[in-house]
């Protein structure tokens, strides 16, 4: 099933269906250039049209390539993944090895969006396969001008266990503000009420309401200080795990060590590569 969903992919990109008639390659070159123009001004559809009307007018793996990344940036995957593996399979029989590579490694990274979808995922017309003529043709040479999409970062574990880390720290800060302000209020309703503290000399029942009160500052404190160790400690996560993402620089261990004093908080972290 698998062989059968890829033979009908390769046949079915439009990109690979090469008109007949006798190749012009000095057009060619021109709607290639006219092609990348477009692409890099973010005129996808225009791009992709220049690259098909110059790969009919004269097949090359410069030009079948950049096809293959506009149909990307299209979001015609099953377009993009054939045109991958042709350019693939041609560049490794003229002997660009490098080409190769980049479109053999462009095409896995399609081929699971491919497998787990209908062969006609782009919703457009089934193409006719190549003229027997043209399958000889050597292609042309032309630059992979447009580079590779990067890739997505991923949600590594310490990427989400950053988010939900300093999600709870942000939402202990918030509480701290709160009960803190409840703090403040009962103090100050208390020093106004005759029946509590007249002129701060509390009764019983006043002390035990302004006792309830500080106990409410004391916890809004706490509070303060576990979302601000939790926050930094979330921030901390994020960033290591984006760096190592960006740089692949093989870190091994996250040491992260909350630093509490009087009138501070904080967070220590090291790294071991």
């Amino acid at each position: 099933m698998r062989a059968l969903l890829v033979a009908l992919l390769l046949l079915s990109t439009p990109a690979l269906a090469f008109a007949q008639g006798a190749a012009d390659p000095s057009r060619a070159d021109v709607l290639f250039e006219h092609g990348l123009a477009a692409f890099e001004e973010g005129r996808i559809d225009e791009a992709c049209a220049n690259f098909e009307d110059s790969l009919r007018l004269d097949p090359a793996d410069g030009t079948l390539i950049n096809l293959a990344r506009c149909h990307e940036r299209q979001g015609k995957i099953a377009s993009a993944w054939a045109a991958y593996e042709k350019v693939a399979q041609s560049s490794a029989r003229a002997g660009n090895q490098e080409r190769a590579r980049v479109a053999r490694a462009a095409a896995q990274r399609l081929e699971p969006l491919v497998s787990a979808a209908p062969p006609q995922l782009d919703g457009g017309p089934r193409a006719e396969p190549e003229p027997a003529t043209q399958a000889t043709q050597a292609p042309r040479a032309r630059p992979d001008t447009i580079p590779p999409p990067a890739p997505s970062p991923k949600a590594g574990p310490m990427l989400v266990s950053g988010i939900v880390i300093g999600s709870l720290g942000a939402a202990s800060v918030v509480a701290g503000a709160i009960l803190g302000a409840i703090s403040l209020s009962d103090l100050s309703a208390a020093e106004d009420d005759r029946n509590l503290c007249p002129q701060l000399a509390c009764s019983p029942a006043g002390r035990a309401w302004v006792d309830a009160a500080e106990t409410k500052g004391h916890a809004s404190t706490g509070l303060f200080v576990l979302g601000g160790v939790l926050a930094a400690t979330g921030i901390v996560l994020v960033s290591v795990d984006l760096t190592t993402q960006r740089d692949d620089a093989g870190v091994t261990e996250l040491a992260v060590v909350p630093l509490i004093g009087p009138g501070n908080a904080g967070v220590q972290a090291g790294l071991t590569w």
